[in-house]
């Protein structure tokens, strides 16, 4: 199961390299346009890789305490002081925000966890931008 896991994550990932390398100038400057003008004057950390400890509870698994090791990759992170932005990547066939945001809400959510109990940073704003679709949406987390 976890090879066909693996398997799924590298056929997304050369599609979404794919994709991007297709898109135009125009294309990418629309989609990045409104983030790119709230987080023009923040540092951008892109590829941030995070290892975190939570209890199980924590992550919905049980009502145990036990600690569970979370590490991950956050695809861009824009900060100012001690605000910052969390913006993940996908490539999606998912059309419907409130789907999109329904399919990655747990993941961001970690995401988001993550980095406040790692970093001094406080996570003001999330977003999803889906690349095939071409747009990008703010999720409440």
């Amino acid at each position: 199961m976890l090879e066909k896991r693996n398997k799924d994550l590298s056929i997304e990932v050369e599609k979404l390299k794919e994709k991007v390398s297709e898109m135009t100038v125009d294309e990418y400057r629309m989609l990045l346009s409104k983030l790119n003008n709230k987080i023009k004057e923040y540092k951008q950390l892109k590829e941030q890789k995070f290892c975190c400890l939570f209890n199980a509870n924590e992550l919905g698994f049980s009502n145990d305490t036990e600690q569970i090791l979370v590490q991950g990759q956050i695809d861009l992170l824009a900060v100012n002081g001690s605000d910052a932005i969390l913006i993940d990547f996908k490539y999606s066939t998912i059309k419907n925000d409130s789907d999109l945001i329904k399919n990655y809400y747990t993941q961001l959510k970690l995401y988001k966890e993550a980095i406040e109990k790692s970093s001094k940073y406080k996570v003001k704003e999330v977003y999803l931008v889906n690349i095939l679709q071409l747009k990008s949406v703010k999720v409440d987390v």
